[in-house]
């Protein structure tokens, strides 16, 4: 159950580390085994990530962030989304499962026109 890793997840945005938490927790389960459901294993990645102690023992002590992440949870189900990787793009286009490079990058294509032809800009200095 990766729930108190997601719980953590919002905590560690708050202090603009979600990323560098996210990559311990991506390392920790598939390259090392460890298992994400357990407290003491998600409170040595979390202060790994530099996560306040006091902080991240009382998320794991706590419902602290529980509300959030069921309205992830509530997002996720209203977007279809049953299993990862699950990727959203501009809140439009969905790809379900592992995708090719370029099925991402026609997804992000497609965003970017739709939202280029909603706004009348060019592409003209975008990324894309």
């Amino acid at each position: 159950n990766s729930f108190d890793s997601h719980r953590l997840l919002h905590l560690a945005h708050e202090h603009d580390a979600q990323t560098a938490f996210k990559e311990h927790l991506l390392r920790a389960c598939f390259e090392q085994g460890v298992a994400l459901g357990d407290k003491s294993a998600l409170r040595v990645l979390a202060l790994d990530a530099g996560l306040p102690e006091t902080e991240v023992d009382d998320v794991l002590a706590s419902d602290r962030f529980t509300a959030e992440v069921r309205a992830d949870q509530e997002q996720a189900n209203k977007l279809g989304i049953n299993g990862v990787p699950f990727f959203v793009v501009n809140n439009q286009f969905a790809l379900s499962g592992a995708q090719p490079p370029q099925a991402l990058l026609g997804a992000f294509r497609d965003a970017a026109a739709k939202s280029q032809s909603s706004t009348g800009t060019t592409d003209e200095g975008s990324c894309v």
